[in-house]
């Protein structure tokens, strides 16, 4: 279903399903930077069943057409009855919303579904002027979230673009982080180490040592290597390591067939194999310049390999495909204390009832300033040495 309105230049319509866009118009707006809201992406999310309205995601995308009918801009947006897969974005809010308002969902949520990786989120086609084009899909957002009685309009894991424009359209904005890892000139990984104190190098390579110890083989396989042939092996052991944690894995066997079919060209998967069994595995999504360390699973009976194969395999790697940014994702206190330094991702809110917003902005104020102490905590948990000193290199 398309419902479309006109107001000046541009005409919006909002889609039901991603599927009701073509494909090379979507991803003509969605750029090459960021493959998890490229079509391909937003499609096995939703044909596989994690993302409908019977998981609490009601996809109502929105296309933004030039007088001639063409897509311009776009942001994948779903009206939601959950706030699950952002990982506390708006945590504390639903329950001060339904005191002192009202109904707190659905909200109209601009995200990539169970992806907190940041990244755009209004699509801007190129040649088109952004900025306009940003604040115009703002607009039409608010409007839908209006049509459609959503207590709001949430962006996620936005770009600092989207960010300096929400701004300048009655948005709250907040912050949570990331565990991202950047090259700067780094040419191997003894140059990663060499920077670290003399005791936490010691510890990080005889974890590696015992890891190699175990007698593992590892498999790395990518491009036409890659198929759904792959995705049940690796499915179970993403699953059990949810299932050890208590917590329901966010997707399903479904949703990786599609992505090793429909992606392969963006993706890698690495392997440990112990008597040719499978017993960890490592799902990364590329560009020509940014590693997504995005999915993993393991059974989890060997020592020390989620370090192994989670960080200093995937830094290896990434340095042999000349990839400088690593993005390790949102969770995992081990990884600070192993040289992954933490940033800021970006969340921004508008509320239709104004009268909430002074409540909105005191508690997400409070998120800023609680990821704030959170950087600077793990900060101090870095193993790098601080300053020049005697130690020996």
């Amino acid at each position: 279903m398309n419902l479309s309105d006109r107001i000046g230049k541009w005409s919006a319509t909002c889609h039901t399903s991603i599927a009701g866009i073509p494909e090379a118009d979507w991803n003509d707006c969605a750029g090459k930077k960021d493959p998890f809201v490229r079509h391909q992406h937003l499609r096995a999310l939703e044909e596989s069943g994690v993302v409908s309205p019977d998981t609490g995601f009601s996809p109502r995308h929105i296309a933004l057409r030039d007088d001639c009918g063409n897509i311009v801009a776009a942001a994948p947006a779903y009206l939601k009855t959950h706030s699950h897969g952002e990982l506390g974005v708006d945590i504390g809010l639903a329950m001060a919303h339904e005191r002192s308002i009202g109904p707190y969902y659905p909200k109209l949520q601009v995200e990539v579904p169970f992806t907190p990786i940041s990244g755009s989120r209004l699509l801007i086609k190129e040649g088109v002027e952004a900025t306009t084009a940003r604040a115009e899909l703002l607009n039409r957002l608010k409007k839908q979230a209006s049509k459609y009685r959503a207590a709001s309009v949430q962006l996620s894991y936005m770009s600092n673009e989207d960010e300096n424009c929400v701004r300048q359209s009655e948005f709250i904005t907040t912050e949570g982080n990331a565990y991202v890892w950047n090259a700067d000139g780094i040419n191997n990984f003894d140059d990663f180490i060499g920077k670290m104190r003399s005791s936490k190098r010691s510890k990080l390579l005889s974890d590696r040592r015992k890891v190699a110890a175990s007698g593992l083989k590892f498999r790395s396989f990518s491009g036409k290597e890659i198929g759904p042939d792959l995705a049940p092996k690796f499915y179970e052991l993403y699953k059990s390591t949810f299932v050890r944690n208590t917590t329901a894995p966010w997707l399903n066997l479904n949703y990786f067939e599609m992505v090793l079919e429909c992606m392969k060209d963006s993706l890698e998967m690495t392997i440990a194999l112990k008597d040719e069994a499978w017993i960890a595995a490592r799902l990364d999504v590329l560009t020509t310049d940014i590693r997504f360390a995005q999915h993993w699973g393991h059974t989890g009976s060997v020592p020390f390999l989620l370090f192994e194969m989670g960080i200093y395999q995937t830094i290896e790697q990434a340095i042999a495909t000349n990839q400088n940014i690593i993005n390790f994702g949102t969770t995992g206190l081990h990884k600070s204390e192993r040289g992954i330094p933490m940033e800021p991702t970006r969340h921004a809110m508008w509320f239709n009832e104004s009268d909430f917003n002074e409540i909105a902005e005191m508690g997400l104020n409070r998120k800023r300033e609680s990821a704030l102490q959170e950087r600077l905590s793990e900060a101090e948990r870095l193993p790098f040495r601080r300053s020049p000193s005697n130690e020996k290199p």
